[in-house]
């Protein structure tokens, strides 16, 4: 309550610049290594990754401000040649997507990726504004034998809603061989870029038999430590009964993410139930194992 009270009485008021150019007025308390704690004028108080301040700008007492300053400065001591190392480990460069899934966030203005995803299949996604995404993925013809082509065009929408809350829509349209599907979904997700829980359907249609498959998934991630983070995806497939097999299949899935600021490596496991492709209930773990190079854009 006093903290609220002297930001009432204008004693101490802080700007902080963010990456994307806004600026937030408040006081500002420096927490753990690579994360701000701000305290907003109206009460509401943001904790806020370093990877996402641009600049502090700080007020008040002389004595004050210096202390605050020198904290800060210790926090971001550890440096190796052209890479600092509580930056580079706080802020995940994969945020737009899970072990299969796409998330609620976005990659940002330019900002992009390329990735493996179990060897053989390779994706580029790419952030045409901060709220609009594009990816592109394919799997080489000669690795995959009987099939002549596998590839998958996506794009989505994500925007945020409050403080805490991000919705996504997206759409995609799936090749293989000479099959292709048309796909639809739509997130919503609770909590921070590298600290969230959320919830997503959608479904994807045979564009050849025009059955439709559905779904819904429970999503998360969460930060443990400084590069390295948990992430699962646990969905519920609705077939169509025409198809054979089981109506519905769950598929999970888990794995724990290793990250600087340009390289991610998604290492899980996803127990595949055979089922969802209309034949026995086989269950068969499937290691997983995802690189990734990213880049950032203009801030």
């Amino acid at each position: 309550m006093l903290m609220f009270a002297t930001l009432a009485l204008g004693a101490t008021i802080d700007r902080v610049t963010l990456s994307d150019g806004q600026v937030l007025e408040g006081e500002v308390q420096y927490l753990e290594a690579g994360r701000y704690r701000l305290f907003l004028k109206d009460g509401k108080v943001l904790d806020l990754p370093q990877g996402l301040v641009k600049s502090v700008q700080y007020e008040g007492d002389v004595e004050e401000t210096t202390a605050r300053r020198e904290v800060a400065k210790q926090e971001r001591a550890p440096r190796l040649e052209g890479f600092d190392l509580r930056y580079d480990l706080d802020d995940d460069p994969m945020a737009s997507r899970y072990l299969l899934g796409r998330s609620a966030w976005s990659n940002g203005h330019l900002s992009g990726f390329v990735a493996q995803e179990e060897i053989a299949l390779t994706s580029f996604g790419l952030g045409i504004t901060d709220y609009l995404d594009i990816t592109a993925s394919s799997v080489l013809p000669s690795m995959v034998n009987e099939y002549s082509s596998v590839w998958c065009l996506d794009a989505k929408v994500s925007v945020p809603v409050g403080e805490r809350w991000r919705v996504a829509l997206g759409a995609h349209q799936v090749g293989v061989a000479s099959s292709q599907g048309t796909g639809f979904y739509a997130k919503a997700a609770v909590g921070s870029r590298d600290r969230h829980l959320g919830l997503g359907g959608g479904g994807l249609i045979d564009n050849v038999t025009g059955t439709t498959n559905y779904f819904t998934n429970l999503e998360g991630l969460y930060r443990i430590g400084p590069g390295v983070a948990f992430l699962g995806e646990s969905f519920l497939v609705f077939r169509d009964s025409s198809q054979g097999g089981a109506d519905v299949v769950f598929v999970p899935g888990a794995a724990m993410r290793f990250y600087t600021r340009r390289v991610a490596i998604d290492a899980g496991l996803v127990p595949l139930d055979f089922a969802l492709f209309g034949q026995d209930g086989t269950i068969l773990p499937i290691p997983m194992l995802n690189f990734a190079y990213a880049w950032r854009g203009p801030t």
